[in-house]
């Protein structure tokens, strides 16, 4: 399994996320997809930030995605101080831990490093192939 990544979120917690293994990653894939389809996106508009933006709240309500987040986060511990002793697993537990009062408010920070480190590798690649692909748009203007 590849190295662990630590990240800080704003209210001082870190996050450390390992990725999860292909199946459970792909599951993620899929259902991140299916919730970008939903929203009517197309190949070429994969730049647009108008539809990032939809596409990113479609996902943040899709439970298929939630419960695919909570699957990847088996492999992803929080600590709501940044010490290594006060480290938890992610899981919806979490949420709801006294230990934990500030998890809630680090929800997104939490899954947006989780679907970070389990996604990039396939949209990095996603998007560089998507680019010999993409027609160019045409702008009426003479070349």
């Amino acid at each position: 399994m590849e190295a662990q990544s630590e990240f800080k979120l704003p209210s001082g917690a870190t996050i450390v996320v390992s990725p999860a293994g292909f199946g459970v990653v792909k599951d993620l894939h899929d259902s991140v997809m299916k919730s970008f389809l939903s929203t009517g996106g197309k190949v070429e508009d994969i730049d647009s930030g108008d539809l990032i933006f939809k596409s990113l709240l479609s996902a943040g309500c899709s439970k298929e995605v939630e419960n695919a987040l909570f699957k990847c986060g088996e492999n992803a511990f929080y600590s709501p101080d940044g010490s290594e002793e006060k480290r938890m697993k992610v899981s919806r537990a979490l949420f709801d831990d006294p230990a934990a009062p500030a998890a809630r408010a680090d929800y997104y920070g939490i899954f947006m490093q989780i679907a970070k480190v389990n996604l990039e590798p396939f949209f990095s690649a996603l998007f560089s192939v998507l680019k010999t692909f993409v027609p160019v748009r045409n702008t009426g203007s003479p070349q």
